[in-house]
């Protein structure tokens, strides 16, 4: 019991957060690249319509104010919430905006979720 609230402390959630926040930059930048490295092989452009490009400030809106208010309400890092909240932002906004593997896994998303069937 005493590892599992250690485990679950502010302090060990919170840097757990940033390095996953890390691990997804990087692992979608290197999406990025290896797909520009394809598409030098085969070339085809692709211009996105009015309404793929309305979910990507939907997203960022979203994820920010959640890594906001996580950065705001924990103890971790509390000396260093302002660079830590930057260093996010320029994160979430290279993701939201300029990473197409990241942009097509949030179209996917908002695509599942309006074909997905209800049932009562």
């Amino acid at each position: 019991m005493e590892y599992l609230c250690l485990f679950l402390s502010d302090v060990v959630v919170f840097w757990l957060l940033q390095g996953a926040l890390l691990v997804l930059v990087l692992y979608a930048w290197w999406k990025e690249l290896v797909a520009n490295n394809r598409r030098r092989e085969a070339f085809a452009v692709v211009k996105r319509g009015e309404e793929s490009w309305a979910w990507f400030p939907l997203a960022y809106g979203i994820a920010s104010a959640v890594i906001l208010q996580l950065i705001n309400g924990a103890e971790a890092g509390k000396n260093y919430k302002v660079i830590i909240s930057l260093a996010d932002m320029v994160a979430l906004l290279y993701l939201s905006f300029f990473n197409g593997w990241f942009r097509n896994k949030i179209i996917q998303f908002v695509v599942a979720s309006k074909e997905k069937k209800e049932k009562f």
